[in-house]
């Protein structure tokens, strides 16, 4: 339960809403410091004004088309650096304005906070999704609407280019892996816990990558992640030393 500074009903509450779906106005269901006479107005509104903090640590890299999931992040952190957390999940619930004028003006004043925190780190391509008079929590749930859609296609992509990537005779080997690498890196820095590609299974992309001829360096591998083998000497080790590992041994 939160303090009266957030005024966010106890779980426990038979009144209280369902996580996610904030109610308001007249609809705002009654609560037990709430005066009893539905006519008194509350001399102690149930919500209080946060303060601004006033700090570069409200800013971080503004959202684009491709930067959601590390974007998301920073925004998590300074939401609740700035106690704000349950204005933008939808979990605080507007006051009836008829009973307690103050706390809902003060609502007001945070959801509002918490928009211009949105508005100030997202691009100008991104604006169009925070519309004219909508809720923070309103504004985050389109952001991650959209972005869902778009970072799946992006992640998708990326996914094809990597199983796409092999090498030819006569390629640099370095670089490709390396540039295997970048691309896998890129995809688990962009994906959901569904899209992560492991360790592992990224050293089984490496070697199905390679010619034939690298064959007798991959091998062990392969038929110990077949065969399920009780001993694989590349077991403990992680896709950037398995990297060194075959590029060494054929210098």
């Amino acid at each position: 339960m939160l303090n009266q500074g957030n005024a966010l009903v106890g779980a426990a509450s038979p009144l209280t809403p369902a996580p996610g779906t904030p109610v308001r106005g007249a609809q705002a269901p009654a609560i037990a410091t709430a005066p009893a006479n539905a006519d008194v107005v509350a001399t102690v509104p149930l919500i209080l004004r946060i303060p601004i903090v006033e700090s570069n640590a409200t800013r971080t890299k503004e959202l684009t088309d491709a930067n959601w999931s590390t974007w998301k992040g920073s925004m998590k952190h300074i939401f609740g650096l700035c106690d704000l957390s349950e204005y933008v999940l939808g979990n605080v619930i507007h006051p009836n304005p008829m009973h307690d004028p103050v706390g809902a003006k003060n609502w007001d004043f945070n959801d509002s906070y918490v928009a211009i925190l949105i508005c100030e780190n997202i691009s100008a391509s991104q604006k169009v999704y925070m519309g004219q008079d909508n809720k923070s929590y309103e504004v985050w749930r389109n952001l991650e609407a959209i972005h869902k859609v778009t970072g799946n296609t992006t992640i998708i992509t990326w996914i094809w280019m990597l199983f796409k990537c092999t090498a030819d005779e006569g390629d640099d080997i370095k670089e490709h892996l390396n540039n295997l690498k970048m691309i896998w890196e890129w995809i688990n820095l962009l994906s959901t816990k569904d899209f992560m590609i492991s360790d592992m299974f990224f050293k089984i992309i490496i070697s199905s990558s390679l010619l034939p001829s690298w064959d007798a360096y991959t091998q062990a591998y392969i038929v110990e992640t077949r065969c399920h083998a009780t001993r694989n000497p590349f077991r403990n080790m992680s896709s950037q030393e398995f990297i060194g590992v075959i590029t060494t041994e054929t210098e």
